[in-house]
């Protein structure tokens, strides 16, 4: 619960990804600072707010798509899921984790 506790104070944190996936010729690593503030995980408005949050900062830390040939583009999806997924795990919440799979499989999220 004390992650919880952090949550609710606003802490922020750092969302990785390796940049190395989407860029063949770079071993760069990016990080994005995604806030908290402001958020009450236990509501899922505010759920919702973070999940849009770590999406944006994913693609951040992924980005720049410089080519759009179908290798890069499956490599930059890839880096972008992934720095998803590990954001989402880092946070801990069963709500928010159950919005991701929701979303991914274009089920509508329960209530909470």
């Amino acid at each position: 619960m004390i992650r919880a506790k952090k949550l609710a104070l606003g802490v922020s944190f750092a969302l990785l990804a390796s940049a190395a996936a989407a860029h063949a010729d770079s071993t760069e690593q990016r990080s994005v600072v995604v806030s908290t503030k402001g958020l009450d995980l236990r509501k899922a408005a505010d759920v919702d707010e973070l999940y849009r949050r770590l999406h944006a900062a994913a693609r951040e830390a992924c980005a720049p798509l410089e080519s759009r040939s179908a290798a890069t583009q499956v490599a930059w999806s890839e880096c972008r899921e992934g720095a998803l997924q590990r954001a989402i795990a880092a946070v801990g919440s069963d709500a928010l984790t159950q919005r991701h799979y929701a979303k991914r499989s274009g089920a509508k999220p329960s209530a909470s």
